[in-house]
Order: structure tokens, then sequence, then C-alpha cells
């Protein structure tokens, strides 16, 4: 399984067009400009492995801590040095998009829940990450990410709020 897993990762695509192809399309990288703390960032070291449920009738789900160093911060409050918790490593389906544990020395791009009490920012396997082959697609990327992506992912989470301000509002006047 692991050297599956393995191979997958070697064979993953160099250009930009062929990442966004392989993480499942524009669709999919749009959903991931929505994440509160977006960030491109190299793993340094693997921290420790865990395991958790999310339910109790669920099987325990694989998670690894990371140190990662980010590279560039595209949105939300990550800088420097920070700890990545990643789940469902072990996980192989198409929401993981067969992704197994980080490397260490390889570049990503994380799309992270907000810092967590244990200091680290959650990342889901595959939907959570984007594979940073090379500079090229790196700067692809965030240029995407900066311009387009991100900008309209807070005009949406702001109209949502404003919708649901208003709705509030008239069922408080009722």
């Amino acid at each position: 399984m692991l050297l599956l897993q393995a191979a997958a990762q070697d064979n993953r695509s160099t250009t930009f067009d062929d990442v966004v192809e392989e993480i499942g399309g524009w669709i999919e990288l749009e959903q991931h400009a929505g994440f509160g703390n977006i960030v491109v960032g190299e793993v340094l070291a693997v921290l420790r492995e865990d395991a958790e449920r999310w339910s109790p009738q669920d099987v325990p789900n694989a998670v690894i801590y990371y140190r990662v160093a980010v590279l560039e911060a595209l949105r939300g409050d990550a800088k420097g040095e920070v700890s990545i918790k990643y789940s469902g490593a072990d996980t192989m389906s198409p929401d993981t998009r067969t992704f197994g544990p980080l490397e260490v020395g390889k570049r990503y791009l994380f799309s992270a829940g907000s810092l967590t009490s244990d200091g680290s920012y959650p990342v889901y396997a595959g939907m959570g990450t984007i594979q940073v082959p090379n500079d090229e697609v790196q700067a692809q990327l965030v240029k995407e990410f900066s311009s387009d992506l991100i900008p309209t992912a807070i005009a949406e989470e702001r109209e949502a709020i404003e919708a649901a301000t208003a709705a509030a509002e008239r069922q408080r006047k009722r």
C-alpha cells in the first residue's frame, strides 16, 4: 500500500494545468480558496503520528503532525514555521486523491482551517493539499489564488453573511 502511495506521488504532474486536472479541475481548485488559511509551505519534519475518531462509531483516522515552513501566506494568519495536523493520510478514497503521508522536503499548497487549541492548523488529506512540484507551478497557484480565487471566496462569504443577517433581522421583526 505504501509503495502505491509513493509511486502515485512520484508520478505527479509538473505543469500547472496538469496539477489542476490532477486535483479534479477548477471547481476543486476554487474550493481550496474557501479555507481560512491558505499557504504554500515546505514540510520540514514529522512531529508525531496519532489517531482520532470523528465519532464513537468511526474507525480510527490517522493523524500526522508536521512542522511546515510557510513560504507564502495567501490568506489567514499562518506564518513562519507552523504545525500542520494532517488527517486522513491513510485513507485511500476519491476525496483524498490517494494522498498518503506528506513528504519531508516537498512543497504543498495547504488549505487549512483555523489554529486549534493544540497549536496546529487542521488540513485534510487530498482536499486540503496540492503538491507544488516546481517554482513555475507555485507562481501560477499564487497568482490564481491571490488575483481571483481568494477575492471571489471572500466576496461570496460576505454575501452569505449579509443574507443571513438580513434574514435574521426579518425574523426578529416578526
